[in-house]
């Protein structure tokens, strides 16, 4: 039962200030920090400055007191909107690994561990020449270790073949490469990898960031699009360039099915036009949008929401992706949620070592242990 809470500031990878919540439960003393998204959606989760944090403090400590986790997260979910999303889940969290001493996957059963999807190159709000916010690949290795080694020797190659045709800009904030290159030259460039590699390739289109209210508005390939044919453009690229992954490429559900529909081979993933909550993904699974959802917990604010999220997506046959944020602390709760909810995929940035590194600790900790079938 919860004690003692404390919340102190950190920073993030960005160098911007983010918070770790300190529960005291029994004799022992359980900590989580708290990433921030630099592409916000509009929906999710409202963050609170420290400031704003310690005013309410108090009121949220008298809520929780005495209580263990799961019942923690109700009496958080009552205060939400008040208390923010990065409180709420940071409470949260150490709550749960209070629970589960330490060991977050033990919120499941897990029989598999998730392959990681890797941003190469970068765009958008992150940074970088490109409209498009993520080009990714997921690496097929025969353990957890040969895909992460094959992950940062890509990641290395890349920035080398950009550095020599002088075209490098840098790293954004998850430490994508950032060059030269519009949209469709980088799907070119990252093309002749995939096949020299025998990779499978995803991208992040972060539609919303997109959406002028009217068109779909690419500056770096100079085209205005109507929905439509923002919907044919994309399903072309996806044929073209055999894409696996696709996410946000629209930002309503409709548009997501209407991909759906046109790329049955390709995963059509939901983030901003769900963040993570289960009422808007019961919607969106209605409405068929897409056969995949990000899950990112400080979206929705609990670990109850989120795991609420990952279980709507399974029973629709949906696939639950769990996800970092652009702007990320050295915790790694993401990597033990991503084995105990049983997900086949996990975004982790190439500048997040501490969660490929949980990974592979636990890796080397299971008896016989395996990849996901994908």
């Amino acid at each position: 039962m919860i004690s003692e809470i404390r919340v102190k500031p950190v920073f993030c990878s960005s160098k911007s200030q983010s918070i770790q919540v300190e529960i005291k439960a029994g004799r022992q003393r359980w900590t989580a920090s708290v990433p921030v998204g630099t592409s916000r959606g509009e929906k999710e989760a409202k963050v609170k400055a420290f400031r704003e944090i310690q005013r309410v403090l108090p009121k949220v400590k008298k809520a929780v007191k005495g209580k263990r986790w799961p019942e923690v997260d109700r009496e958080l979910e009552k205060l939400l909107p008040e208390i923010g999303g990065n409180l709420a889940l940071g409470i949260s969290l150490a709550s749960a690994r209070a629970r589960f001493s330490g060991e977050l996957w033990k919120i499941g059963k897990p029989k598999a561990f998730p392959h990681p999807l890797i941003n190469l190159v970068g765009g958008g709000a992150h940074g970088g020449g490109t409209d498009w916010q993520e080009f990714l690949i997921i690496p097929k290795g025969k353990d957890l270790l040969e895909e992460i080694g094959l992950g940062i020797e890509i990641w290395t190659a890349v920035g080398d073949e950009l550095r020599k045709k002088g075209i490098l800009l840098g790293q954004n904030l998850e430490g994508a490469w950032m060059a030269k290159l519009n949209d469709l030259k980088t799907l070119d460039f990252l093309a002749e990898i995939a096949e020299d590699w025998g990779v499978r390739l995803g991208i992040d289109c972060a539609a919303s960031q997109l959406w002028n209210g009217q068109k779909y508005s690419y500056r770096h390939v100079w085209r205005l699009f109507d929905r439509e044919s923002h919907l044919d453009f994309l399903a072309e690229v996806v044929r073209k360039y055999r894409i696996f992954y696709l996410e946000d490429p629209g930002i309503t559900p409709e548009e997501l099915w209407e991909l759906r529909r046109a790329c049955r081979k390709t995963l059509i993933v939901g983030d901003d036009v769900y963040c993570t909550n289960p009422e808007l993904l019961k919607e969106g699974i209605k409405k068929r949008g897409g056969n995949g959802v990000i899950i990112k917990p400080n979206q929705v604010g609990t670990l109850s929401l989120a795991g609420k999220a990952v279980e709507l997506a399974r029973k629709a046959g949906w696939e639950p992706v769990p996800s970092h944020r652009s702007q990320e602390t050295e915790d790694y709760w993401i990597s033990d949620l991503a084995l105990g909810w049983q997900a086949r995929l996990i975004k982790i940035g190439m500048n997040d070592m501490p969660k490929f590194n949980r990974l592979l600790s636990l890796w080397y900790d299971f008896k016989n242990p395996k990849l996901a079938n994908l």
